[in-house]
């Protein structure tokens, strides 16, 4: 099975993108960004007043993050997908 081995640059590039994908998860989880302006405002809601799936998806990972996976899959029925 060659395709398994990685060299050790390939480990240590996936141990970074881990902590870093966690490290985004903890920062999403307990700062507000919203509320720093950090992420832009949906051009389709402001305009129509209706939550897009992009809105859903946002607010549904949000949800995963607090444990809470009935209420990301209200926000977006696609999150178990997501997750593989």
């Amino acid at each position: 099975m060659e395709f398994l081995k990685s060299t050790r640059e390939e480990r240590i590039m996936a141990a970074i993108g881990v902590v870093g994908i966690l490290g985004l998860g903890a920062a999403a989880k307990f700062l507000d960004l919203a509320s720093w302006g950090l992420l832009p405002e949906c051009p389709f809601h402001k305009a129509t007043g209706l939550d897009c799936p992009g809105c859903g998806l946002t607010r549904g990972v949000g949800a995963l993050l607090e444990g809470d996976i009935v209420g990301a899959v209200q926000y977006n029925a696609l999150i178990p997908l997501y997750l593989f």
